[in-house]
């Protein structure tokens, strides 16, 4: 890969988390850069200047990158884990509008022309823990089941690419599991050279 290729990531707290190996794993042929680079975290379970949040965040954050004057050649999106976030309200994001967002950002992507877009499944969430320790919403695995089928869809019938991080993940069971919905380190750096795999596979 001549000339250096240049990454963009657009991702939730999973992808922050796995960033700075996934980084270390293309360099150096492909630069990485991801919203907010450099910026402070913030609260790690809501939308920020770093986290990229639910799938209706993501396609308003996808215009102002597309008007962007400078150039990526890969996007490495994902989107889900907020969007399921569930209170006695529903869910953030429905399933229906979670389509409707990642139909119109695939479209933007591609009306772009330039920009190679792969997309991230998005990672398992383990209820019994998950909902055990976090106060302020609820996840359910049922849900990132059919938020996962429905980006599927989308993504096959647009020829983007798919990097199966929810299957990666999930083999590693409940240790793997930080705290509510985040993993520990060792994981975080097999996810990165999995997903660095996956790039280098696709971009060659």
């Amino acid at each position: 890969m001549n000339p250096q290729k240049n990454l963009f990531v657009l991702g939730d707290s999973i992808s922050m988390h796995y960033g700075p190996y996934l980084k270390d794993f293309l360099d150096p042929d492909i630069s990485y850069t991801r919203k907010g680079e450099g910026q402070a975290a913030g609260d790690l379970n809501k939308g920020s200047a770093v986290n990229g949040g639910d799938s209706r965040a993501c396609r308003e954050y996808l215009k102002m990158l597309l008007a962007d004057s400078r150039h990526y050649d890969i996007l490495l999106w994902n989107c889900g884990l907020h969007d399921i976030k569930t209170t006695e309200q529903g869910r953030q994001v429905e399933l229906e509008e979670y389509r409707t967002n990642l139909e119109d950002g695939v479209r933007q992507v591609k009306e772009k022309g330039d920009l190679f877009l792969i997309w991230v499944r998005t990672t398992p969430a383990f209820e019994d823990i998950h909902n055990r320790i976090c106060p302020e919403f609820k996840r359910f695995h049922k849900d990132v089941i059919a938020y996962n089928k429905a980006a599927d869809a989308i993504m096959q019938a647009n020829g983007i690419p798919m990097i199966d991080l929810y299957n990666f993940t999930l083999k590693f069971g409940t240790a793997a599991v930080a705290d509510h919905v985040h993993f520990i380190d060792e994981i975080r750096k097999l996810q990165a050279a999995f997903i660095a795999g996956s790039i280098f596979a696709l971009v060659k």
